[in-house]
């Protein structure tokens, strides 16, 4: 659901609560991606898979050594399908900043893109 939506001159910014990284699937299909500054992801009950907790320490291996690394977009989007892990900080931007998407303390998302982008419905609109 999106609680706030702020017009400034060239930029578009959401706020959000009660959506989740999958429900931007839409959105990330179309662009390519770059993680940057933190990410934090915790295991579910399940813990992490052997596969995904390899992943995961080498993007934070390459987060805090570059502070930004480009994801493919099919990794991108099984981390959003992974089941077994809980999305605390996140930061996602494109490769010219148009758009970023950021999930802050794992409940508030924001969404901030360029107000010439026609996106809204690639966004969740839950």
């Amino acid at each position: 659901m999106v609680d706030e939506i702020k017009m400034e001159t060239k930029k578009v910014i959401l706020k959000a609560t009660n959506v989740e990284f999958k429900d931007f699937l839409l959105l990330l299909k179309k662009y390519n991606w770059f993680l940057y500054s933190n990410l934090e992801i915790e295991p579910s009950d399940e813990g992490f898979t052997d596969k995904f907790g390899a992943t995961y320490w080498y993007l934070q291996y390459h987060l805090l050594r570059d502070n930004v690394i480009e994801i493919d977009n099919d990794d991108l989007l099984s981390l959003a399908n992974e089941r077994n892990i809980i999305f605390i900080w996140i930061s996602l931007k494109t490769e010219n900043n148009q758009i970023k998407i950021k999930l802050i303390d794992g409940v508030k998302w924001e969404i901030e893109y360029d107000s010439k982008l026609d996106i809204s419905h690639l966004l969740p609109n839950k």
